[in-house]
C-alpha cells in the first residue's frame, strides 16, 4: 500500500515537473521570439541609414564611410561575407526579414544572453553587420517568468491539496487491505469500521457484509458436512448389518424380509442425500423454473403421494381451497416444500391434519398446514427453520403441554413422537425438512411461519407469490 502511495506521489509530482517545464519552454520560447522582434525594431532604423550610405559610394569608399559612421553607434560595425553569417541569421533573413538578430549563449531557462549581433543585407553577397551586444537591453527576467512561478506555485498547492485528500482513502484502503488479509487466513470475525466520508462508509458497510454471508456460508458448509458425515454413519451401518442377515438366512421367507428392509434402508437413504443435494443447491442459488400451477390439483397430489396407507391411516386428511388460485413456482420444488411440511404435520398429529389455500392480498397464496399434535413451543417457531437445529425442534415437542406419542417405530429404525418436526420421512433428526422449506419459499421471494393450528397443535403457513395473467 506504501508503494501505491509513493508511485501515485511521484506520478503527481511529476506530472507538475512536466507541465512546469512545458511552460517554460513555452514561454521562454515566445518571450525569446519576441524579444528578438522587439530588438530588430530598435535596431533597424540605424542599420537602414548606414546601408543607404553605403551603397552610395563605390566598394572601395565603403571602409572610410564605416569609419564615419562608427560613432553613431555605441557597438562595432564591420562588412562580413555570406561566409561568415550565422545559420540563425541567415535563416532569419531568408524568411523576408530586413534586419536579422541573433543571440550567442542565450539561457531558455533565464532567457539571459551574453552577445548579440545584427546584421542587413548589402549588395553581392556582403552584410553589414553591428555588435557584438554585450549587455541586455532587457531585464534578464522577463515579466513573463513571473506567471511561471504563480504557476509553479499553484501546482504545488494542487500538489499538496490532492496528497492531503488522498491520505484518507489511502489509510481506509489499508485497513481493508488488513481485514481482507485476516479474513483470508481464518479469521471470519474481522471487520472494518464504518467512518470516514459516506462513500468510505457505504465501501465498510458492503465488506462487512461480504464477509459476514461468507461466514455463514462457511459455517453452513462445515455444519453440512459434519451432519452428512453423522447422518450417512446409521444407514450404511443398517445397510452393512442387512447384508449380514441376508447372508446368514436359512429359508427364503427370511430372505425376503431382509431383502424388503434392505430396501427400505437403501430408500431412506436415498431420501437423505436427495435432502442434503437439495439444501445445498437452494444454498447456490438454484435456478428456478417458475410455471403456472393449481394450487388445488398440485396439493391433492402431494396428499396422495406422501398420505401412506397402514401408516398414516388413523389421520384424515382434509383440504379447503379455492380452486381458481394459481401461483408461479418451480413444481419440483414446490412438491418437495409442501410436501415436507405434510409429513411433518402427519408425523405428530393425532387425528386430523387440515390443509387450507387462501389468497393473501392481491399478490399471495398461502397454504396453511394445520395438524392437531403437540404444537411447537412459542420460543422456539423461529428456530425450527434453521437447518440442523434438532435439538431444539425435539426441544419445542417436548415442552408443548399436549405432547403426543405419535406413531411407533418400524423396521427401518424411524422414530415416532420425539423425532424433530423438522425432519423429514425416513431421515429423520437430520433437521434439514423446514429448512429446505424455508429455503425454498426465499427463493420464490415468499416467506414461512410457524404458529398454532385451533386445534393447538402446529400450524405451518407458506406464502407463494401468486401467478399472474401473463405466466
Amino acid at each position: 500500500m506504501k508503494s501505491t502511495y509513493l508511485r501515485f506521489y511521484l506520478a503527481t509530482v511529476g506530472t507538475f515537473l512536466v507541465a512546469l517545464a512545458s511552460c517554460l519552454i513555452i514561454v521562454g520560447s515566445s518571450s525569446h521570439n519576441l524579444k528578438i522582434d522587439v530588438i530588430e525594431g530598435s535596431l533597424r532604423p540605424g542599420l537602414h541609414l548606414a546601408r543607404d550610405r553605403l551603397l552610395r559610394v563605390p566598394s572601395r569608399d565603403m571602409a572610410r564611410v564605416l569609419v564615419e559612421l562608427q560613432p553613431i553607434f555605441a557597438e562595432p560595425i564591420e562588412l562580413i561575407s555570406a561566409e561568415q553569417l550565422s545559420q540563425a541569421a541567415h535563416d532569419r533573413l531568408a524568411s523576408g526579414r530586413e534586419v536579422a538578430f541573433w543571440m550567442q549563449d542565450w539561457d531558455p531557462w533565464t532567457q539571459d544572453w551574453d552577445n548579440g549581433y545584427a546584421v542587413i543585407a548589402l549588395s553581392d553577397g556582403w552584410f553589414l553587420r553591428q555588435g557584438p551586444f554585450v549587455e541586455d537591453v532587457y531585464d534578464s527576467w522577463s515579466p513573463n517568468m513571473h506567471w511561471v512561478l504563480a504557476f509553479l506555485a499553484v501546482l504545488v498547492l494542487c500538489g499538496l491539496a490532492v496528497s492531503l485528500s488522498l491520505h484518507p482513502i489511502i489509510a481506509h484502503m489499508k485497513r481493508l487491505q488488513a481485514a481482507a488479509l485476516a479474513v483470508g487466513e481464518g479469521n471470519h470475525h474481522a471487520r472494518v469500521a464504518e467512518r470516514g466520508d459516506a462513500y468510505q462508509r457505504a465501501v465498510a458497510r458492503a465488506f462487512n457484509r461480504m464477509v459476514g454471508r461468507l461466514t455463514t456460508a462457511v459455517a453452513a458448509r462445515t455444519e453440512l458436512l459434519r451432519a452428512v458425515s453423522h447422518e450417512l454413519r446409521t444407514p450404511l451401518a443398517r445397510l452393512r448389518f442387512r447384508i449380514e442377515l441376508l447372508q446368514e438366512a436359512d429359508d427364503d421367507e427370511a430372505r425376503m424380509r431382509h431383502a424388503a428392509a434392505l430396501d427400505r434402508d437403501v430408500s431412506a437413504l436415498d431420501e437423505l442425500v436427495e435432502e442434503l443435494l437439495t439444501h445445498a443447491r437452494l444454498e447456490d442459488g438454484h435456478h428456478l423454473q417458475r410455471v403456472r400451477m393449481d394450487v388445488f390439483s398440485a396439493v391433492e397430489q402431494i396428499v396422495e403421494r406422501r398420505r401412506v396407507p397402514k401408516v398414516h391411516d388413523h389421520v384424515e386428511v382434509t383440504i379447503d381451497a379455492d380452486s381458481a388460485l394459481r401461483v408461479a413456482a418451480d413444481r419440483r420444488l414446490f412438491a418437495r416444500a409442501v410436501g415436507n411440511v405434510l409429513e411433518n404435520a402427519l408425523r405428530f398429529a393425532q387425528q386430523e391434519v387440515r390443509m387450507e389455500v387462501r389468497a393473501h392480498g392481491v399478490d399471495m397464496v398461502v397454504i396453511a398446514v394445520l395438524d392437531d399434535g403437540p404444537g411447537i413451543a412459542p420460543a422456539l417457531r423461529e428456530r425450527i427453520f434453521l437447518p440442523f437445529e434438532t435439538s431444539a425442534e425435539t426441544d419445542a415437542v417436548a415442552q408443548s403441554p399436549n405432547r403426543g406419542t405419535g406413531g411407533g417405530n418400524d423396521d427401518s429404525g424411524e422414530s415416532g413422537g420425539g423425532e424433530s418436526r423438522a425432519a423429514g420421512e425416513g431421515h429423520a433428526g437430520i433437521g434439514l425438512g423446514l429448512a429446505i422449506v424455508r429455503g425454498v419459499l426465499q427463493a420464490h421471494g415468499g416467506r414461512v411461519e410457524a404458529g398454532e393450528s385451533p386445534a393447538g397443535g402446529g400450524a405451518i403457513y407458506m406464502y407463494w407469490p401468486r401467478a399472474s395473467m401473463e405466466d
